[in-house]
């Protein structure tokens, strides 16, 4: 029987902890900055636009500045 691998992604989850919070936030900062930063790219690039940028902190910013914690609709 063949196995099926399930992927699953969480926009602006950049380092894969399975929540989107300020330490995330933190290194995208530092990737954008040229910092030496692991990151997941498909996580990180919140609005989809293939670019992994500013515009994508905003996105992942903008749910935890309302501080429910969760990543569920955005601007």
């Amino acid at each position: 029987m063949d196995k099926v691998k399930i992927a699953s992604r969480l926009p602006g989850d950049a380092n894969e902890d399975g929540i989107v919070d300020i330490r995330d936030i933190v290194r995208l900062a530092k990737y954008l900055g040229g910092y030496d930063v692991a990151i997941n790219e498909s996580n990180s690039n919140v609005n989809g636009d293939s670019v992994i940028d500013i515009r994508d902190i905003a996105r992942a910013l903008s749910p935890i500045c309302r501080g429910n914690g969760q990543v569920t609709s955005f601007f």
